[in-house]
């Protein structure tokens, strides 16, 4: 009997060491991710602001983010993946009401009024991670601090970005 449970304590082995290596094989999810989620703020309270872009882009680049056809709380800012900074441009629309002096009823104009432009400059350490070599290199980003601000107050909630924070950045205004 002592013979049988040797064996089976062999092939017990065998086992693992031939499953092992299957399961060492990762696959190509990431939690790694390059957009700074930003929630905007009343200024002088805890309430959350729908925001209206006119414009948010990238310092340095043609791309622009948001347009004034986008309203939301918390907004996706891509950082460059290429830098350890990106310097946002954007413009909020603080009001937008219909012109009511207008003689003909019919004719009401939309009157929209912005804040002066804003920027935002961001630095952080870019991580660089093979995660094999079929998926390639994860870029994750981590110690985000604001640098320049031209908005009254803001607060870095979370330092290290990922798919699974609901917000990095908070901004007063």
């Amino acid at each position: 009997m002592v013979g049988f449970s040797r064996a089976k304590e062999w092939c017990l082995c065998c086992t693992i060491v031939f499953l092992f290596p299957a399961c060492e094989t990762e696959n190509c999810v990431s939690v790694a991710n390059n957009d700074m989620q930003v929630r905007f703020y009343e200024s002088d309270s805890t309430t959350s602001r729908r925001v209206r872009f006119r414009y948010l882009q990238a310092i340095g680049n043609d791309s622009v983010f948001y347009t004034i056809d986008t309203v939301a709380l918390t907004y996706s800012f891509p950082l460059d993946p290429e830098r350890d900074r990106t310097d946002f441009a954007l413009q909020i629309l603080d009001t937008a009401y219909f012109d009511t002096l207008s003689y003909d009823p019919l004719e009401l104009e939309l009157v929209t009024e912005y804040r002066p432009p804003d920027t935002l400059s961001v630095e952080y350490q870019r991580l660089m991670r093979i995660i094999t070599e079929e998926c390639g290199v994860e870029i994750s980003y981590q110690k985000l601090r604001v640098v320049r601000a031209t908005f009254p107050a803001y607060k870095v909630i979370s330092e290290q970005l990922s798919r699974f924070d609901a917000v990095n950045l908070e901004v007063y205004y």
